[in-house]
């Protein structure tokens, strides 16, 4: 595949993609997940054997299985991480358990 074509199905730019070959730019969780997903494979495929002196973290621990891979997660995640403010992502969490709420369904952890 090429680096246009993954561009256009992670939606991001052709040199976003270049940014992150080269190691210029980290690349978040969400768009490891929309890159996986543009590529048919899964975020752990994509990391490979990383050798490392420290125990291996699970960051997706406490997650319940395919909630990552809900429609509108990856965006979702992306524009709630480009928040700098902690008080408002903590507001945003709150009107999110809100909404939740307000719709009967229970509230997430």
């Amino acid at each position: 595949m090429s680096q246009d074509e993954l561009a256009r199905r992670a939606s991001v730019t052709f040199q976003q993609v270049q940014k992150y070959e080269r190691g210029a730019n980290r690349v978040s969780i969400s768009r490891a997940v929309q890159i996986a997903r543009a590529l048919n494979c899964r975020v752990a495929d994509l990391l490979g054997d990383l050798e490392s002196d420290h125990e291996p973290v699970d960051i997706t621990a406490g997650v319940p299985a395919g909630m990552l891979m809900l429609d509108g997660a990856g965006p979702l995640l992306t524009a709630f991480s480009q928040i700098d403010s902690p008080q408002l992502r903590r507001r945003v969490l709150s009107l999110v358990k809100a909404m939740v709420e307000d719709s009967g369904e229970p509230p997430p952890p």
